[in-house]
């Protein structure tokens, strides 16, 4: 600089370091695998303040909002000098922005993501200013959303669930009970009597009010209830167990079972499921581990969570739904009762296209990804590990050979029940066989734990 004015190399040396800035982030980006890629690109656009006729700026939010809370891919940027992380004064959440408006201004992919979701960035803008109004006056149901404005962001949602933050997310479910509240009160009013009812059935089933609301309101066809989508499993005969010999004794003895004809869950339960019915219920959300919400499996979910939610399910529809038995697990995942190794092939070569799991992923992928079983069935090798309803006992001796769920007769473990299927969290391409089995905790849930639902029918 001389007499207050850059000269052209000054100019010329700040270009090629705003361009390093950009080439350093494409070189780091195009090094992660394609899961990663897509969670750098939500913390990114959750850090750009898009601008209306006006340059794109950087915004800083926690680290929580972005959803980087195991912190892995947030340092690895920030070592590397793309973003940059603080503590709030008085030892707030840490929170989180881009390193310099270069970035924003000089990546080509990150002026594409912005570009590309605009419109959505501007709108998730405004909505931010009115949940933050929100929280400052203690949550008042005053504020929360209504008509089209309920509408609209009820819409965005449905399209992009996993760019919402767990505080944008609450805040719109939130607006929507409301509504939905309010028309249940006006249907009360016009002579549905609902209070008795629901009186008489806390009484008699011990549960919260807003858990009986939540099943009077579905009965009355007030609130919608995502049912999943079943597929008929027709009855047979097949010989359950380690036919291969490549197991444990946990597997052993091979035994003939008969199973009746069910109806099996297409796919897992899935965030977008629970998520509804835990808005509907006032019960815990799970964490979804950063990987996403949607239509990925949901969990971090007990098989106490898992058998509550099927009690809700029933109660809600006025179908019955549960766990499935050991039994019938195995058999629609061996396509009907077949020889197969794993669900839909016994060739390893062909596993990945069956199967999510270690060799391939680093957490869930969105349910029905891979291909599905011989009986139309997705993911039941991998992805999540599935509770089933049976206790655990350490070999199928004296197991019943009906397809009925293998209950406390027989020194049966009921403190722990099974899970089938292995998840994406296994290296062993053998924990995902068919006829593979553990047992744990039916208080504890984790990142590999899922569950999917069944049905007998008429």
């Amino acid at each position: 600089r001389q007499g207050g004015q850059l000269h052209h190399a000054a100019y010329k040396a700040m270009g090629e370091l705003q361009g390093a800035i950009a080439q350093k982030a494409e070189a780091l980006f195009s090094k992660l695998s394609d899961e990663d890629q897509r969670k750098v690109q939500q913390i990114f656009l959750r850090l750009v303040r898009p601008g209306e006729g006006e340059a794109d700026t950087r915004r800083r939010a926690t680290l929580g909002e972005v959803g980087a809370e195991d912190h892995r891919l947030t340092l690895q940027l920030a070592d590397e000098r793309l973003l940059v992380t603080s503590q709030v004064a008085g030892g707030g959440e840490e929170t989180i922005e881009v390193s310099h408006e270069a970035l924003i201004r000089h990546w080509d992919r990150l002026k594409g993501w912005v570009d590309a979701d605009r419109r959505f960035l501007l709108w998730q803008q405004r909505l931010r200013i009115v949940v933050d109004q929100y929280e400052e006056n203690h949550k008042s149901s005053d504020l929360l959303l209504r008509g089209f404005p309920l509408t609209e962001a009820l819409e965005w949602l449905k399209k992009k669930p996993d760019s919402f933050s767990a505080r944008e997310r609450q805040f719109v479910m939130a607006s929507k009970t409301r509504v939905l509240r309010r028309r249940w009160l006006t249907a009360a009013i016009g002579g549905i009597v609902v209070v008795g009812v629901t009186l008489l059935w806390l009484e008699k089933q011990r549960v919260t009010v807003k858990y009986a609301t939540s099943v009077v309101m579905a009965r009355l066809y007030l609130v919608s209830v995502a049912e999943p989508e079943m597929v008929i499993i027709s009855g047979g005969s097949y010989r359950q167990g380690d036919i291969r010999g490549q197991g444990s004794k946990e597997e052993q003895p091979v035994r003939q079972v008969t199973i009746k004809p069910f109806a099996m869950g297409k796919y897992e339960v899935t965030f977008q499921e629970y998520d509804w019915y835990v808005e509907l219920t006032g019960g815990g959300s799970p964490h979804d581990q950063a990987w996403g919400r949607g239509k990925r499996p949901v969990i971090n979910v007990s098989w106490n969570d898992a058998v509550t939610y099927a009690k809700w399910l029933s109660q809600a529809t006025g179908k019955r739904y549960r766990l499935p038995t050991e039994s019938e697990w195995e058999y629609a995942a061996r396509s009907g009762g077949k020889d197969e190794t794993w669900a839909g092939t016994s060739d390893e070569e062909q596993l990945h296209d069956y199967a999510v799991y270690y060799k391939h992923t680093h957490g869930t992928e969105v349910v029905g990804s891979k291909k599905p079983s011989g009986t139309g069935v997705y993911d039941m090798s991998g992805n999540v590990m599935e509770w089933v309803e049976d206790c655990w006992h350490y070999t199928y001796e004296r197991a019943p050979t009906d397809g009925s769920a293998w209950l406390e007769a027989d020194s049966g473990d009921c403190d722990r029940r099974v899970g089938r299927g292995g998840s994406w969290f296994d290296h062993d391409p053998g924990i995902l066989r068919v006829s593979a089995r553990e047992g744990g905790s039916p208080d504890v849930g984790a990142s590999y734990l899922g569950f999917r639902l069944a049905q007998d029918l008429p």
